[in-house]
């Protein structure tokens, strides 16, 4: 089970929003979810391509969840 999935061509913008709308706003306000705690799990598709190709070759079985590093909305860096 893959987790929230962000790169290139991604056209649900969930990711890529954010960044337009900062660059758009320039110095002036930009409104945004009072929620810098809120934790999220974005992982680039194509980590996850290259995973999913390595582990085939590599026979790999089971269940996995392939999330990204857990990091608050508000944050720069993912949390401990």
């Amino acid at each position: 089970m893959a987790g929230l999935l962000s790169g290139p061509g991604d056209r649900s913008d969930r990711f890529g929003y954010w960044v337009s709308l900062f660059e758009l706003a320039g110095k002036g306000p930009v409104l945004v979810p009072d929620a810098p705690d809120q934790p999220t799990q974005t992982l680039d598709a194509r980590d996850l391509a290259i995973w999913l190709v390595v582990s085939a070759a590599a026979r790999t079985t089971g269940v996995v969840n392939a999330v990204g590093e857990l990091q608050a909305f508000g944050a720069s860096a993912p949390l401990p």
